[in-house]
């Protein structure tokens, strides 16, 4: 009996919502010499019953039940069990588009490729559109797309061009067995160290600019909703000692230093550590020989801080954006300065309400507050923002208002 051609691993846990949805998308697949194996990961939901259902109605599906050790090792038992040529793992709360397979699989045979890529839109946990990213999960402005290509051709951008997602990346087997690669065994992480190897160990990759992926983002309950930053940390450390093990840090320290900035810049920043949390992020952290490298980045409300006052000495400003870093920077530092006027944030629902003294308006009212000026508190994608305030400003304000961002460029 020959071996299928795919073998579609699935890690699921207490998905029950979003589950048929998933499963439904794999069988009706326009490619379908394909075989499923899901690990149920010890769920306390309806999903296991719903793999049993699957796994009745069609052989291509089966079914293993361990109790919950997290993702990582679910998917290492699915990949223990695959016996085809091509890998393609999928997380359960996703679906893929008809054509996926086909494609990505045709794609590796002929240019028999180690890893075929492609690209994803987000969706939001009723599934609904929100956006097709242009930076994640594939960076289209660093891509090379159609073209195989492997690190050698592009040491100081191999790990910016993709993110390490597994969900997006059909494997040829035979990499990750030849080189040992498995998922770690964390609760909560995407196996990033896995993903970048993977593509220093490959001999030809291939990136599609095509979305095939549906990823449902900011689900509840998901495991990038509930991440430890360390383990995440743990990955990078893990790919470091690798390049420098293979005599390769040297000549690709700077995509790894571009990449890990900006994976700090997203948890340090973007998303706020406390507590131990953020002690045993910074006992890893430490580990790093070059650790004061990224210093500013872990210190940034302080220097928010000390930027802040600066501004503040003449001048009445407003923050615009009732954002989570504000929340936090206001609490952390008690701030309670009558310069300080309010909040601008464009979301009805917050309209009225405070952070710490500092009462939440709504655009149409930044003229009643008279400020000097707008200090941007919405870190991600800042400089978009900014651009758009600029804007709103300067279509319905007559005074002008400087805009600073509430962070300098690091």
């Amino acid at each position: 009996m020959k071996d299928t051609k795919i073998s579609i691993l699935i890690p699921v846990y207490n998905v029950e919502n979003y589950l048929r949805e998933c499963l439904d998308s794999i069988i009706a697949q326009t490619f379908q010499d394909f075989k499923v194996i899901c690990v149920d990961d010890g769920s306390d939901d309806k999903s296991f019953e719903i793999l049993q259902e699957y796994q009745k109605k069609d052989k291509r599906f089966s079914v293993i039940r361990q109790e919950h050790k997290g993702v990582g090792a679910a998917r290492n038992l699915a990949l223990s069990l695959a016996k085809s040529k091509y890998i393609q793992f999928l997380d359960s709360d996703d679906f893929i588009e008809p054509e996926m397979l086909k494609e990505m699989y045709d794609t590796a045979v002929k240019y028999d490729t180690d890893m075929v890529v492609c690209t994803a839109v987000r969706r939001a946990p009723d599934g609904t559109f929100i956006e097709e990213n242009d930076i994640v999960p594939v960076n289209k402005n660093l891509a090379i797309f159609n073209t195989p290509f492997n690190w050698k051709d592009c040491p100081d951008k191999i790990f910016n061009m993709f993110s390490p997602e597994s969900w997006q990346v059909l494997y040829k087997k035979e990499l990750l067995d030849k080189n040992g690669l498995r998922f770690p065994d964390l609760t909560s992480s995407n196996g990033a160290a896995l993903g970048y190897i993977a593509r220093i160990c490959a001999s030809k990759i291939v990136i599609l600019n095509k979305a095939f992926i549906n990823y449902r983002c900011l689900r509840p309950g998901s495991i990038t909703s509930n991440s430890n930053p360390a383990n995440g940390l743990k990955q990078y450390l893990e790919l470091k000692n690798y390049l420098i093990k293979h005599n390769l840090y040297s000549i690709l320290d700077k995509s790894y230093k571009k990449q890990f900035t900006s994976w700090l810049k997203m948890k340090c920043i973007y998303k706020n550590i406390y507590g131990s949390l953020y002690t045993e992020f910074m006992r890893q952290l430490k580990a790093l020989d070059d650790w004061q490298e990224y210093e500013c980045i872990i210190n940034h409300k302080e220097i928010a801080y000390s930027y802040l006052n600066k501004i503040l000495e003449k001048n009445r400003i407003v923050f615009w954006g009732a954002s989570e870093f504000l929340k936090d920077f206001i609490q952390r530092f008690n701030l309670d300065d009558d310069n300080i006027v309010g909040i601008i944030d464009k979301n009805p629902q917050l309209w009225g309400k405070h952070f710490g003294k500092y009462k939440i308006w709504q655009p149409e009212d930044i003229e009643k507050l008279n400020p000097d000026i707008v200090v941007v508190s919405i870190v991600h994608y800042a400089e978009k923002r900014i651009l758009e305030i600029k804007e709103y400003l300067n279509m319905n304000v007559k005074k002008q208002i400087s805009i600073k961002p509430i962070l300098k460029e690091m």
